[in-house]
């Protein structure tokens, strides 16, 4: 970490100003910051080593009222914000351009289109759902302040250039999210062009100065534990930034294996050359808080999703049976596909299978969705030997490596729920009402829809049979749960619950009691950002 003396806390503070999550101020800070603490022996991971502060060139030094780390979309927010607000912003971006891969849908309450659809959801109700896993880790009141301000940030994106699907509907895998809450740009699974590009226009048109290719490596700290600016390898030549508030909006931690490991064990299958989705996550926020000590909220959680190897299906409803390696059904399938992973690692399933009959699959269920069990994919596992199809369920369980008694007694009982409709071990619900969109709609995010029934307790009863192995996709995890705690003004508290003088995040850096271990439902990343 990087020391050097210079302003006093007080004089820094009156002047500090940050365009994070909406605020433009900071409030007085009490206490005093913890003694820094050098960064365990773990955190030194080859992907950084040729990033020495050593080895860099001399470069520019610049000064700035506002240093923002990472042009995702919470750090262009911050930008914008920061900038129209006449501050002085220098953002640092370690990518030659933006990155792809960032969500398309943003989840909101309260909105004006959703009142002239005629949708009514209260904060109350939203952030009961978000809390509804019960996750200890979870703060209802930065929950609550994200969605009571998420009408807000629709507006504000829009006016700021994000061009909207004008309306509310669901994601597409995700029906069964009613009242509609979630909110697409008409660029559709085109995050970056979606929401990326206007914000960055946005931020160039207030001012803010845009550096990419400038990958930040260190904090500058006073003597007496203020940020103060940032050091960054700006393609091999070192690039200081001195600043009165510095934003850390750089992303997650998926793709460094050492705090994987640290901050989610259970993950499996992460190694070197894995995470490829996110290669500019390497857990800066929680590497720099480690230093400064910060308090590190992580929980293990992932935003990833269990599926076949070969695209044949995940389930997205949960209207087929998902047993475990030893043929015995274990959840709930009607849980929330991308919100899976952390119950199935709980109940140390490491893979599982996806169980349904001839009837289920011929019928066509899933044909107006995206995620079918049709369209051909299922045959190409088959053939790949990631599924299996066979005319009993003996036969079945041979090929899936259980015993053929144990699948057997798990299907019969399965039976016996789908003929009551009652789901006495894991209390699936027979049917549920979800939002099915128009097969016919001419894009891919229309507003066009209905809702529908769908009926989740579907027996395995009319042979042949499948079975359908689903693991973990580590090699396109979409996000990670974990980062520096922070408070409603996206201040960084150290472990004492002081806010560190100058230092501030949000998004991916400082979701760990925004998401906590599982991902809830569609458009959540983007609404904290």
């Amino acid at each position: 970490m990087a020391k050097r003396s210079g302003l006093s806390r007080r004089q820094f503070l009156a002047g500090a100003t940050v365009g994070a999550m909406g605020i433009a101020a900071v409030s007085t800070l009490g206490g005093c910051a913890p003694e820094a603490q050098p960064l365990p022996e773990t955190a030194e991971v080859e992907n950084w080593k040729e990033l020495s502060l050593d080895e860099l060139s001399d470069g520019q030094t610049v000064d700035a009222d506002v240093c923002v780390i990472g042009a995702g979309i919470s750090g262009l927010c911050a930008a914008v914000a920061a900038a129209e607000n006449g501050s002085k912003v220098v953002l640092l971006e370690a990518g030659s351009a933006l990155l792809p891969g960032y969500g398309h849908a943003i989840m909101a309450c309260g909105t004006e289109w959703q009142k002239e659809q005629g949708i009514e959801l209260t904060a109350e109700e939203m952030v009961a759902d978000l809390m509804e896993s019960g996750d200890p880790h979870l703060s209802k009141e930065l929950i609550t302040f994200a969605v009571e301000k998420s009408a807000e940030n629709i507006s504000w994106l829009a006016e700021h250039g994000v061009d909207f699907v004008p309306g509310a509907t669901t994601v597409e895998s995700d029906n069964m999210v009613l009242p509609r809450r979630q909110f697409h740009t008409k660029s559709y699974n085109d995050g970056a062009a979606g929401f990326l590009a206007p914000l960055l226009a946005a931020a160039e048109a207030a001012g803010a100065d845009i550096r990419f290719n400038a990958l930040a490596l260190d904090l500058i700290v006073s003597e007496d534990g203020v940020v103060e600016g940032v050091i960054a390898n700006n393609e091999g030549s070192q690039l200081t930034v001195n600043a009165r508030s510095t934003v850390i909006c750089a992303g997650g931690y998926c793709a460094n294996d050492v705090l994987l490991r640290e901050y989610a064990p259970r993950i499996p299958n992460a190694g070197p050359g894995v995470q490829m989705v996110r290669p500019d996550s390497s857990g800066f926020a929680i590497r720099m808080g480690k230093k400064l000590g910060a308090e590190i909220v992580a929980t293990g959680g992932v935003i990833g999703c269990f599926m076949n190897a070969h695209g044949a299906t995940f389930d997205d409803l949960g209207q087929c049976m998902h047993v475990n390696v030893d043929g015995n059904r274990f959840i709930n399938e009607n849980v929330y596909w991308n919100g899976r992973g952390i119950p199935y690692f709980e109940k140390g399933v490491s893979h599982a299978y996806v169980i349904f009959d001839e009837k289920l699959y011929t019928e066509g269920i899933y044909k107006p969705m995206r995620h079918s069990l049709g369209e051909g994919k299922c045959d190409d596992a088959i053939e790949a030997g990631s599924a299996y199809k066979e005319d009993t369920i003996e036969a079945l369980a041979a090929k899936i490596g259980c015993n053929g008694a144990a699948l057997k007694s798990t299907v019969e009982r399965y039976n016996g729920f789908c003929a009551t409709g009652v789901d006495d071990d894991f209390g699936k619900p027979a049917d549920v009402i979800g939002w099915l969109m128009d097969p016919e709609r001419e894009n891919l995010y229309d507003i066009d829809g209905r809702e529908e029934s769908f009926h989740l307790l579907n027996p395995v009863a009319t042979p042949p049979f499948y079975a359908v192995r689903i693991d973990l996709n580590t090699a396109s995890i979409y996000g990670t749960s974990g980062g520096v705690k922070i408070d409603k003004d996206a201040r960084v508290l150290d472990t004492y619950g002081n806010p560190i003088p100058g230092l501030y995040a949000a998004g991916e850096s400082a979701n760990g009691e925004l998401l906590a271990a599982a991902y809830p439902h569609g458009g959540s990343s983007l609404m904290i950002c």
